[in-house]
C-alpha cells in the first residue's frame, strides 16, 4: 500500500479547490492536492507530494510532508507531524509523529503518539508475518495499524510492528511486538503510595524546640 501510494502521488499536479478553507498562516508547498471541504488551521505546513481528502481538517502547527496521503474525512490533530504515510479515511490523530505508516480506516489516535520508523543500526526493517521475519527491504517502515483501533496517549511503536484490527492500546504503553485482532494492549502500572515521615522539630539555639506561631 505504501508503494502504491508513492508511485501515485510522484504523478500528482497541484491543485487546491475553492470549496477548501485554508488559513492565510498555512504554508502549501510544492505538488499538493486539497479536495472539497478540506480544512487547513493556522501556521499549518504541507510540502508536497501530499494528498489530502475532503472535509479532512489539518490543525494548527501541523507538518504533513515526505508523500504523505489524507483521505477523507480525517482529522489531524495540533502539534502532529506526519511523513510518508497513508491516513485510510475517518482516522482521528492528536499530537505526535506518525512516519512511514499506515492507519487504518476509523482509528483513533491519542495524544503525543510516536511511531519509531527506523532502527537504530540503520539495517533495513522486518516485520513479523504469520510467525516468518521478513525482510522489509526498506529502512523506513513505521507501524501497520488495522482498522477500528483505539490508541491512547504517550504510545510509541517499534518499527514494522503490525496492529491488528479492533484493538484497544492502553496509554503509556510502548509496542514492541505485533498485537493480534480483536485485542487489549496495555502495560500495567502499579500505583505506590506512601506518607511522609513526620518532620523533626527545630532546634532554637537554646537547644529547646522551637514553637510555632
Amino acid at each position: 500500500m505504501l508503494a502504491v501510494k508513492n508511485y501515485i502521488l510522484a504523478k500528482i499536479k497541484r491543485s487546491i479547490s475553492k470549496k477548501a478553507s485554508i488559513s492565510k498562516s498555512a504554508q502549501i508547498q510544492g505538488n499538493v492536492v486539497v479536495e472539497d471541504g478540506a480544512q487547513i488551521a493556522e501556521n499549518s505546513v504541507i510540502k508536497g507530494p501530499v494528498y489530502i481528502g475532503k472535509n479532512s481538517f489539518i490543525g494548527s502547527n501541523t507538518l504533513i510532508r515526505n508523500s504523505s496521503d489524507i483521505e477523507d474525512n480525517c482529522t489531524i490533530g495540533a502539534y502532529m507531524e506526519i511523513r510518508g504515510s497513508l491516513i485510510l479515511p475517518d482516522a482521528k490523530t492528536h499530537s505526535g509523529f506518525i512516519g512511514d505508516s499506515i492507519i487504518g480506516q476509523n482509528s483513533r489516535i491519542g495524544a503525543l503518539f510516536g511511531s519509531a520508523n527506523v532502527r537504530l543500526d540503520r539495517e533495513n526493517v522486518s516485520a513479523q508475518v504469520k510467525g516468518a521475519k521478513i525482510n522489509s527491504g526498506l529502512r523506513s517502515l513505521g507501524v501497520m495499524v488495522g482498522p477500528n483501533v483505539t490508541v491512547g496517549e504517550r504510545v510509541s511503536t517499534m518499527p514494522g510492528v503490525i496492529i491488528g484490527n479492533n484493538v484497544n492500546v492502553g496509554p503509556s504503553t510502548t509496542v514492541m511486538r505485533n498485537i493480534p485482532q480483536d485485542s487489549i494492549f496495555y502495560t500495567k502500572f502499579k500505583e505506590i503510595v506512601q506518607k511522609n515521615k513526620p518532620a523533626s522539630p527545630k532546634i532554637t539555639s537554646r537547644g529547646g524546640a522551637a514553637r510555632s506561631r
